[in-house]
């Protein structure tokens, strides 16, 4: 290997300790050791740039105000209409239900 190939894998290595090992008391010797702690911290930063993404998301959209919030607006409501397959659960289960609205 020539000299500056020594060099920038000594830069590169020495940035992959800094990275990765900053914070360990022992860095281990091990290289199997070593690629598991790598992997390891790829994942804990990939899982909190996600958690950090899903955050910012979350508080600067603005969700719209849905058009119906109970069942009984959707029967009140003559613009709007529910469909339901024959035999699904949810028909039967309206069938089976003896309070006002939602009997058929």
């Amino acid at each position: 290997m020539n000299i500056e190939g020594y060099i920038q894998f000594n830069l590169s290595y020495s940035f992959y300790e800094l990275t990765v090992f900053l914070g360990i008391p022992e860095i281990p010797k091990l290289n199997s050791l070593q690629a598991y702690t790598g992997w390891y911290w790829i994942f804990i930063v990939t899982i909190i740039a996600t958690y950090s993404g899903n955050l910012m998301s979350f508080l600067a959209v603005q969700r719209p105000p849905l058009p119906i919030n109970s069942l009984e607006e959707l029967v009140q409501n003559p613009d709007w209409e529910a469909d339901v397959y024959s035999g699904a659960s949810s028909l039967d289960l309206f069938k089976v239900i003896i309070l006002g609205i939602y009997h058929l």
